[in-house]
């Protein structure tokens, strides 16, 4: 295949579906599919305009810290993230200077560049051909291509900044430009630049997820441990000091927000961690046996959800393999190609396998992590779809798949006896993964783009009247719809919880009280005002009904 300006036109092509698409959900209202997001914009935004990610609320001095959305916490009544912090610092340092229009712009350029700093560093592993394909197969792939529609996620940024790294380090694009840039003889220093980078993009990348540390590092280790022969001392260490300089604010960002430097906004939320995980995996950990759950125990600094063979089965299966069946078939028949008749030089040989021993690796490690955990991101628990977290979580396994679904579009390729047929037949396989492609992220029932963007819409319009009707100062409690009122009004969520009643008639006595949830029937209704409520002092009145879900106010029946 030797048509190089077409091969370009295709990336591009690629690319610029992979730049537009993922504004599929950006819109005037600036409300968002998840509370992750919803959290992320809005300190980003608090970053950009006062420096700080954390806001003062009166209301929770009074209320001993209770009123917050999913995905915040409030600590000595300042609202803060209750998510990691690299993102919210990054964008709202980005938008502090070029405004905040910005922000939800990011995660699709960071994609877009990823994808090309991909094909830079598979060019080097493998061949030229196989990094055009990689990348375009990266640019069009399901998993990334949805979560870089969902620009306030992390984990598109996470593993792009990871991309970056490996680039600067065995590319070294900046000594290489600035070398054609100028004509003088530059200065030895030069030639650690793409070193320093490199190291700034690994901390920046832990600073976005903490929770990945354990295989990033330890890829990291591997890779300087077999070539350590070729990198000298003065840059592993300036790697190292690179990498401590972007984690530096960390320790003082915890510090300032949660009262210690080695705490986390998720260790705030307990709560909120336990609530993903599902009684299959609890009742897992009852029947084991002693030695298997003292094994887990001690495991558990690398693995803390526990290793539970059958949710690894359940959820390989449904999202490793049948969920983008297509990218499936072409890696088995892939991985058989990139291992087979390779004629290539000892040291490229050497090359390949280690990436291939360092996937297989990443892959084990990440499967059995997140495999072993279940996730409820959907109200039914029994739908498998692009939206749950498995997707953005095996994100890593997804990109380092592209070569070996490169190797299986070429090998299909050199099945034709002319280049033209072979170019032919390699966009056309490009054009079927496209396609399904397509389907799987815009118009998956539900969480497909074309849906989601549907219900922001929906969303965004029941937003102004839920608004109009309540008061500015109410105290609005949620089970799911955090987002219909956060941040104009305060929330506490959710309704069925022991110390949300006990909140009920604090509250009723200084501010105005609502409900927001699915429709009551009358006998819960009834139980409500007749017993639950009634031994509270309080009653509860239906306001005004939406669909299948109602405003209902809360008031003293004193």
């Amino acid at each position: 295949m030797d048509f190089k300006h077409t091969r370009t036109a295709v990336l591009s092509a690629a690319l610029f579906l992979l730049f537009v698409g993922s504004f599929m959900l950006v819109r005037e209202g600036r409300i968002w599919v998840s509370p992750d997001e919803n959290a992320n914009e809005y300190f980003a935004e608090t970053f950009a305009t006062t420096g700080s990610l954390s806001t003062f609320d009166a209301y929770n001095l009074t209320f001993d810290d209770r009123l917050y959305p999913r995905s915040v916490v409030s600590v000595d009544g300042r609202l803060v993230p209750a998510g990691f912090l690299g993102l919210p610092l990054y964008y709202g340092a980005i938008a502090a200077v070029f405004g905040r229009w910005v922000i939800p712009v990011l995660t699709p350029i960071v994609a877009l560049l990823a994808a090309l700093a991909w094909k830079g560093i598979v060019r080097r592993l493998f061949d030229r051909e196989i990094a055009w394909l990689s990348a375009i197969l990266l640019a069009i792939h399901p998993a990334w291509w949805y979560y870089s529609a969902r620009t306030l996620m992390p984990n598109v940024l996470f593993v792009s900044l990871i991309i970056f790294c490996v680039w600067f380090l065995f590319a070294r694009p900046l000594r290489t430009w600035m070398a054609r840039g100028v004509s003088l003889r530059l200065p030895g220093w030069v030639a650690d630049v793409d070193v320093v980078v490199g190291g700034l993009c690994f901390g920046a990348a832990l600073m976005t997820r903490p929770s990945e540390c354990w295989w990033v590092i330890g890829g990291a280790l591997s890779i300087w441990i077999a070539y350590r022969k070729s990198i000298p001392w003065a840059q592993a260490l300036l790697f190292a000091l690179s990498m401590l300089l972007a984690l530096s604010p960390l320790p003082l960002l915890n510090q300032d927000l949660y009262g210690s430097a080695l705490t986390f906004g998720y260790q705030i939320r307990q709560d909120a961690t336990v609530s993903f995980v599902s009684v299959t995996t609890a009742g897992q950990a009852q029947t084991a046996p002693d030695w298997w759950l003292d094994f887990e125990r001690l495991v558990s600094p690398l693995f803390p959800f526990g290793i539970h063979p059958r949710n690894i089965l359940r959820n390989v299966a449904a999202y490793g393999i049948s969920m983008f069946w297509w990218l499936s078939v072409l890696m088995v028949i892939g991985l058989r190609k990139a291992f087979s008749g390779n004629d290539q030089p000892k040291d490229v040989r050497m090359k390949q396998k280690f990436y291939g021993g360092l996937t297989a690796v990443t892959a084990a490690y990440l499967i059995v992590l997140y495999g072993s955990w279940v996730f409820h991101d959907n109200p039914d628990p029994n739908v498998v779809s692009i939206a749950n977290s498995y997707v953005r979580y095996w994100l890593p396994l997804f990109v380092l798949s592209t070569p070996y679904l490169a190797f299986a579009v070429r090998w299909f390729a050199q099945k034709a006896l002319t280049p033209f047929s072979q170019l032919l037949i390699c966009c056309t396989l490009i054009l079927a993964c496209l396609g399904l492609s397509v389907h799987a992220v815009f118009f998956t029932p539900g969480d497909g783009l074309a849906y989601a963007a549907q219900g922001l819409q929906a969303a965004n319009e029941l937003r102004g009247v839920l608004l109009d009707k309540t008061e500015p100062d109410a105290v609005v409690i949620v089970d799911r719809a955090d987002k219909l009122f956060w941040p104009e009004r305060h929330v506490r969520y959710p309704l069925r919880d022991e110390g949300t009643y006990q909140l009920m008639p604090e509250i009723v006595l200084l501010h105005p009280l609502y409900y927001y949830g699915i429709t009551f029937p009358k006998t819960d209704l009834d139980y409500l005002n007749q017993t639950k409520l009634k031994d509270l002092g309080l009653q509860i009145i239906d306001v005004e009904t939406f669909g299948e879900e109602t405003l209902y106010r809360i008031y003293s029946s004193d």
